[in-house]
């Protein structure tokens, strides 16, 4: 949030959010899908996902690879039910 998007103000909570929706408008901006069920991912093909991030070794997520397949889920179940 600080580094990329300049916001300073707020929670760290707050700055996260903040800079998820900048960074989402930046891409829709250009014309890219940023909501799952603009690509026909729904909550039940989730199982799906985190299967194929673990095929490839993708289970260490993150800038600092501290985020596990399990956190993952997590953002992929509140990405579905914001939308």
């Amino acid at each position: 949030a600080e580094r990329v998007w300049g916001i300073r103000d707020g929670s760290d909570s707050e700055k996260a959010d903040a800079a998820i929706a900048k960074t989402r408008e930046f891409f829709e901006s250009l014309g890219v899908k940023t909501r799952l069920s603009e690509y026909g991912v729904g909550a039940e093909r989730i199982p799906e996902v985190i299967a194929q991030l673990e095929a490839h070794g993708m289970v260490a997520l993150g800038e600092t690879h501290d985020l596990g397949l399990d956190v993952a889920e997590e953002i992929l179940r509140r990405s579905v039910r914001e939308e």
